[in-house]
C-alpha cells in the first residue's frame, strides 16, 4: 500500500515538473517574442520564470530521483550542492514574488510618491533583479 502511494507522488512531482517547465517556457518565450510584453512590470516576471526553471532545471529532478529510490544516490558533494541552489532559487524566487506586488503598489495606489520615479526608469527595475540574484 505505501509504495502505491509513492508511486501516485512521484507521478504527482513528474506531472508538476513537467507543468513548471512548460509554463515557465511558455512564460520566457512569449514575452521574448512579442514586443509589446517587454515593459518594466513583465521584466520581473520574465525573471521569475527564468529562477523558477532554474530550480526545476537544477534542483527537482535530483530531489525526485532521491524519493523514487529512497536514498541521496549521488555524491555526496552534490548533494550539497544540491540544497545550497535550491536554497538560492527558492529565495530568489520569493524576493520576486516581493518586489512584484511593491511594483504594482507604487504604480497603481501610489502614481506620484518618490519612489514611482524610482520605478519609471529600465535601471531600476534591472537593480531590483540584480539584487534578487544576488541576495
Amino acid at each position: 500500500m505505501a509504495n502505491t502511494a509513492g508511486n501516485s507522488l512521484a507521478l504527482i512531482a513528474v506531472c508538476v515538473i513537467l507543468v513548471g517547465y512548460a509554463g515557465n517556457l511558455l512564460m520566457i518565450t512569449s514575452i521574448l517574442a512579442f514586443r509589446h510584453l517587454r515593459t518594466r512590470a513583465n521584466a520581473l516576471l520574465l525573471s521569475l520564470a527564468v529562477a523558477d526553471l532554474l530550480f526545476l532545471v537544477t534542483v527537482a529532478p535530483f530531489f525526485l530521483v532521491s524519493y523514487i529510490s529512497g536514498s541521496w544516490p549521488y555524491h555526496h558533494g552534490y548533494c550539497v550542492i544540491t540544497a545550497n541552489l535550491s536554497f538560492i532559487f527558492t529565495g530568489v524566487s520569493l524576493c520576486h514574488l516581493t518586489a512584484i506586488p511593491m511594483f504594482r503598489f507604487f504604480s497603481v495606489v501610489c502614481p506620484m510618491c518618490p519612489a514611482k520615479e524610482f520605478l519609471r526608469n529600465r535601471s531600476s527595475v534591472s537593480f531590483m533583479i540584480a539584487i534578487s540574484y544576488l541576495l
